[in-house]
């Protein structure tokens, strides 16, 4: 979290890489997760969506956004807490949030989170 890209042409955080990445952990839970996925398209700045579907035999991933969001299929149910070391490690921002399935972030929210993370950060980089 500490080590953010810079681009090198002008000493700022990279453009082009997100300002956040967000893991969601999909089983049986594709109608919760289309509205979280709904709620994060709104906050308005720059994000990955990684979904990480645990399999089920109703294969519900198939309602997932996959355009709009990067979908993960796992060969077999790995539990939640592997699920989101897996959406982890494709994540490419800095800052790394884990979202339940039924969240759903009220505008702006996620920014002002980040907002303040950053700040905390930057007086105590032991948190």
């Amino acid at each position: 979290m500490t080590n953010q890209a810079v681009d090198s042409s002008c000493g700022q955080p990279d453009p082009c890489l997100p300002d956040v990445s967000v893991v969601i952990v999909n089983y049986e839970t594709s109608h919760y997760v289309r509205r979280c996925v709904d709620s994060l398209l709104q906050q308005p700045l720059r994000k990955e969506i990684i979904v990480v579907d645990n399999p089920s035999p109703l294969e519900d991933w198939r309602n997932l956004p996959a355009e709009e969001i990067m979908v993960i299929r796992n060969d077999h149910n790995v539990g939640y807490g592997m699920a989101c070391n897996i959406g982890a490690s494709h994540a490419t921002a800095d800052v790394l949030c884990i979202l339940n399935p039924d969240t759903i972030l009220p505008k702006n929210s996620l920014a002002e989170w980040l907002s303040a993370l950053r700040t905390l950060l930057q007086k105590d980089m032991r948190v």
